[in-house]
């Protein structure tokens, strides 16, 4: 009796841990979500984001996530500011207040979903061409920051191996027309382009052409659908062949 009590043990032992084998090695991969990151002062925040989607759409399919969050009129140091120009407390904390509120954003956005193209697209920077040299001399140092920042956190949290890709705006000649701010207004454009150009996973795109209302800092329209579309294409642009 004992004897056939072990065989029947053993058919059921046979079945079953065959049959847990076989799910696991025909277990479907894991799907990962392209994660898009939009942010930066007035001139993202008039970025109507239906201008950017639908061209990433065509390469990446349904399912992308995009997160946009956006600060009018103010400076990087609100996202990250090495020197603490803008505090002036002395904390010692590089990391501005308006990031924590992208950070949870994000972070909602993404859930329990799986990560790993991830691109930071970045229009800001009128408003340090603007303010006292300082934060035009600093201006580099602090967006390489805020890149490696979120790109950190992202790697902490969700997925260690995020194919991380970045695409700065950069800012137009707008400040060019104030004599007195020429220098710092050129000392943005050339930072940009350099962070842009100095890492392989990092573009930029021109917006010199791209038509204006108002004074010249904003774009019309047209402009702005252009714009979207050049974010859209420079992302695209930096996925891994």
């Amino acid at each position: 009796m004992k004897r056939n009590i072990f065989i029947i043990l053993a058919f059921f032992l046979t079945l079953y841990g065959s049959s847990g084998s076989s799910r696991g090695n025909n277990a479907e991969p894991l799907q990962y979500y392209p994660l898009f990151i939009l942010s930066g002062q007035s001139n993202m925040q008039l970025l109507d984001i239906g201008y950017f989607l639908p061209i990433i759409e065509e390469t990446f399919g349904p399912g992308t996530i995009a997160v946009k969050d956006t600060l009018s009129g103010q400076s990087i140091t609100n996202w990250y500011d090495k020197y603490d120009l803008l505090a002036g407390d002395g904390d010692g904390d590089p990391v501005g207040w308006f990031y924590y509120l992208l950070k949870r954003k994000i972070f909602s956005a993404i859930g329990n979903k799986n990560i790993r193209d991830v691109f930071f697209i970045w229009m800001q920077g009128e408003t340090d061409g603007l303010y006292p040299n300082r934060y035009s001399e600093v201006y580099e140092e602090n967006l390489i920051g805020l890149i490696k920042l979120i790109e950190s956190d992202l790697r902490h949290k969700f997925n260690s191996e995020i194919k991380f890709n970045f695409v700065i705006g950069r800012i137009n000649e707008f400040g060019r027309k104030f004599p007195n701010k020429v220098a710092q207004w050129d000392a943005i454009r050339e930072a940009q382009v350099r962070v842009a150009e100095n890492y392989p996973n990092g573009t930029w795109v021109n917006t010199d052409d791209l038509g204006t209302i108002d004074n010249g800092l904003h774009f019309d329209d047209v402009g702005y659908r252009l714009l979207g579309e050049r974010f859209a294409r420079a992302a695209i642009s930096l996925i891994d062949p």
